[in-house]
């Protein structure tokens, strides 16, 4: 029998076998990346608008700014932001936003949490900050109770 001594295409049958483990790795990768810069464009986006509502107690200017952020930093199809004024004794300052972040690999979306066969994946971040006492009384006189921003693209109050 001359099987064993026939190599051609054995190359071919290589690179057949490891090419798709090796483009799925590269995808994860590449998915990964986009999960974390939209973590960190989330996290930062909410800190500026906290900032911005504990300064000037204007929640529609906090909303507006933290869209602006996301807009040019995160990664997505769809996102979207808020940011409004908590009252519970204390004068907190809440923030909320999301990315849908689009994923490269199929099944991708299900390691983390979300449907086996969907095309993106929804990143969501809500935070509420202290607002410090020389920014406390501004804010109390400006809004009695809670208000919320408009969410980007979606219209509002």
């Amino acid at each position: 029998m001359q099987l064993t001594k026939d190599q051609s295409g054995s190359a071919m049958l290589e690179f057949a076998l490891i090419a798709p483990l090796f483009l799925f790795f590269v995808l994860a990768v590449l998915n990964i990346s986009v999960l974390f810069i939209n973590d960190t464009a989330l996290r930062e986006a909410t800190r500026e608008a906290g900032r911005v509502l504990g300064v000037t107690a204007d929640s529609s200017t906090a909303t507006i700014k933290g869209r602006e952020f996301l807009k040019i930093c995160a990664l997505g199809n769809e996102m979207g932001f808020s940011a409004g004024i908590v009252k519970q004794g204390k004068a907190d300052v809440s923030m909320k936003g999301w990315v849908e972040t689009p994923v490269l690999v199929p099944g991708f979306a299900a390691l983390l949490g979300g449907s086996p066969w969907s095309s993106t994946y929804h990143q969501e971040l809500n935070t509420t900050h202290y607002v410090e006492a020389r920014h406390r009384l501004y804010v109390e006189k400006r809004t009695p109770e809670w208000t919320l921003g408009a969410w980007y693209g979606g219209g509002g109050e």
